[in-house]
């Protein structure tokens, strides 16, 4: 009986593959000529006789079954369907093996549908297409059904155990992936840049991809984690590539594991010990901080203010605290302000001032809540830092877009001479000189700011006569002697 399953499931399997189409063709052409021809011959009045349906009704049943077959097999597909199309093309070199992969991969496939609605995976069948080519080639002629394709090589054999009995042992060698991009082509989306290629060596590191027979249970189960977390994470680092932010972080998120985030460095050795997942975790958790940041700042400049301050919520439950969180904290700050809650605005600051203390957006948001607070303790502090333009020049802030905020921000409240100040000092230093200049001097000639205010006056006066702060290391003077002294010995040279 078991003989009898196994010809039917080996049958059942032709299907899948090439020898189906031709079998197909053949199924036909014996239908038309041994059925429909001779029907079609007769008088049509007689079509529907009981002899012709006797044998139209069981050849409808098999064109039926064929056509389904023609869906099921992915050799016509009409529809699109999912923001990402995957397809997963295994190469096995022994068809006895074919059950044990097509189960778990049907395990994998229902999970993933269950939780990603958005991903549509599609199992194509074994040896559909046997070389990396050929399937960037099926890719590229049905873009309208699939975007990508894993690609996997199957070696099957026998090994003998430690006891000596022969055991059935099936090795997925490789695992490739083909897209519509080049994999190697660096992304530079985040601060740090995604290459897929390197992306996904770091996510396989230290996965065992063996199945042995003896150990099927444990084996299926690694097996299935293994491809389903490579599938996912191909699948978030993919829609990335496609600048699908928030689709990304959702299914990326879903890999997370806090147990995996954590293990022992020694820094006499300058080795990780007890966890062998560290490295690959420690990517995933900097991509995962990076795209929590850019889909909220996506949904901040979407005017969706309440959904950018949710999910940089879920981001610091998911890490309290991380070396790569100053972006997340300073957002934070920034969103929790425009929701009125100025004491989460200061905290958030701070705990970004815990990671990087003299970055340019702490002396930023320090300087304006010292405005809001009328302390001038802390504007001339952070002014006087913000003075010095070659330390914050180059620090990627966009001073025109915070200036025009600073000037919305100055209509609610009644401190002009303050807001006027560090308006005008910003421009002064990093924007529109020449207005930042008249809006100094329009404050500094008004007795009232002088006597409202005497220290930031007096910031102001040495704005006015000195200009940015220069670099204790590389002053002016000393740079012009040195260009001096480098142009005479020049001339002397020449002469």
């Amino acid at each position: 009986m078991k003989e009898d399953n196994n010809q039917i499931l080996k049958i059942l399997n032709i299907w899948g593959k090439k020898k189906g189409i031709f079998l197909g063709c053949c199924l036909f052409i014996s239908i038309y000529y041994l059925f429909f021809k001779p029907i079609l011959k007769d008088d049509y009045s007689d079509l529907f006789s009981k002899n012709q349906i006797n044998i139209f009704i069981p050849s409808f049943v098999i064109i039926i079954i064929f056509i389904i077959w023609l869906f099921t097999s992915h050799r016509i597909a009409l529809f699109r369907s999912g923001d990402l199309r995957i397809g997963l093309f295994f190469n096995l070199d022994d068809e006895n093996h074919e059950d044990n992969l097509k189960n778990i991969l049907r395990n994998i496939i229902d999970e993933i549908r269950e939780s990603h609605k958005n991903l549509k995976i599609t199992f194509y069948p074994i040896n559909f297409r046997k070389s990396k080519t050929g399937i960037q080639k099926y890719i590229e002629n049905n873009q309208h059904i699939i975007d990508s394709a894993i690609y996997a090589k199957i070696n099957s054999g026998n090994i003998k155990s430690d006891n000596g009995n022969t055991e059935s042992h099936l090795v997925i060698d490789e695992i490739t992936f083909i897209g519509k991009f080049n994999v190697n082509e660096k992304l530079k989306i985040f601060r740090t840049s995604i290459k897929l290629s390197d992306e996904l060596k770091i996510r396989n590191l230290n996965k065992n991809w063996s199945y042995v027979e003896s150990n099927s249970l444990n084996d299926k189960r690694k097996i299935e984690f293994n491809l389903k977390d490579i599938i996912l994470f191909y699948s978030g680092i993919y829609l990335v590539y496609e600048r699908k932010l928030e689709q990304a972080l959702n299914i990326l998120k879903t890999l997370h594991s806090e147990k995996d985030s954590q293990a022992k460095v020694s820094k006499e050795r300058k080795e990780i010990s007890g966890n062998k997942n560290f490295i690959s975790a420690s990517r995933l958790n900097d991509i995962l901080l990076n795209l929590f940041v850019s889909s909220s700042i996506n949904s901040y400049e979407n005017l969706d203010k309440a959904k950018a301050y949710i999910l940089l919520k879920e981001c610091e439950k998911m890490f309290p605290i991380h070396p790569l969180s100053f972006d997340h904290f300073i957002c934070l700050a920034r969103f929790s302000y425009d929701l009125n809650d100025l004491k989460s605005a200061k905290k958030y600051t701070q705990k970004a001032k815990v990671l990087n203390m003299h970055n340019t957006s702490i002396f930023l948001n320090e300087g304006f809540f010292g405005v809001l607070e009328n302390n001038e303790e802390e504007i001339c502090f952070n002014y006087s830092e913000l003075s010095k333009v070659y330390k914050h020049k180059n620090s990627g802030q966009n001073f025109t877009e915070i200036i025009g905020w600073l000037n919305d921000e100055k209509k609610k409240h009644d401190i002009n001479y303050l807001f006027d100040f560090i308006i005008g000092t910003l421009n002064y230093f990093y924007s529109d000189k020449n207005s930042g200049k008249q809006t100094l001097i329009k404050i500094y000639n008004n007795h009232k700011f002088h006597e409202d205010y005497p220290k930031v006056y007096q910031l102001c006066k040495t704005v006015l006569k000195e200009g940015d702060t220069k670099s204790t290391y590389y002053p002016k003077n000393k740079l012009e002697k040195k260009s001096k002294k480098r142009i005479k010995a020049k001339k002397t040279h020449l002469n």
